[in-house]
């Protein structure tokens, strides 16, 4: 509840935000300014948009709770609705999860590139984030937040994946599927532990 209200009150500010440089170019009379910023805006409020209609309430709590947290540390970050989130009890857990890989974004302040957050449903239920940095770049600020992760999805049967690629880092945080008894998704938290710690190295 708490992470909701945060994102509401950032999200009423940016919508002020928004409607100032709006009126500024109303002022400048730059109406081709006013379309292509309100063409960016609407963007971003259909993301969110699709976010709030995910199955899983707490789930989408926590990609919404994320996207803020890039936002906090100037990083743009891209929202892929691919699939659905199981209202499972599993979907606690992520909301958890996605919580501890707030400060992941904290080496890539400022930075032009953007993040992208997909989320797949085909099969099992998985949320990937893609870090627009070699691991080398984010260093150890990795280390705790995907160890705390793996331990969330553990406790309700899921993993956590890494896996380093040129020019980027994936993190994949998966969840058992609508009827999939927990465990299968995952091996516990040994394997939950031993993905976030090793995989990709």
């Amino acid at each position: 509840m708490d992470e909701l209200l945060r994102f509401i009150r950032i999200y009423g500010h940016d919508f002020l935000n928004h409607l100032q440089v709006i009126s500024g170019y109303a002022q400048l009379h730059k109406t081709e300014h006013i379309r292509e910023y309100i063409g960016q805006v609407t963007a971003e409020i259909r993301a969110v948009s699709r976010v709030t209609l995910l199955s899983a309430p707490e789930g989408a709590a926590g990609l919404l709770s994320l996207r803020e947290s890039a936002a906090r540390y100037g990083v743009p970050l891209v929202i892929n609705i691919e699939g659905d989130l199981p209202p499972t009890t599993a979907a606690g857990a992520l909301r958890r999860a996605l919580a501890c890989l707030g400060d992941v974004f904290a080496p890539l302040e400022g930075t032009a590139a953007p993040a992208v957050l997909t989320v797949a449903g085909s099969g099992e239920t998985a949320v990937v984030l893609v870090l627009p940095a070699e691991r080398a770049v984010l260093g150890t600020a990795l280390d705790r937040p995907l160890e705390e992760a793996g331990r969330h999805l553990a406790e309700a049967g899921g993993r956590i994946e890494t896996q380093d690629g040129v020019g980027g880092v994936t993190i994949r945080l998966v969840i058992p599927a609508a009827g999939q008894p927990p465990g299968e998704a995952g091996g516990g938290a040994e394997a939950a532990s031993a993905n976030a710690t090793g995989a990709g190295r």
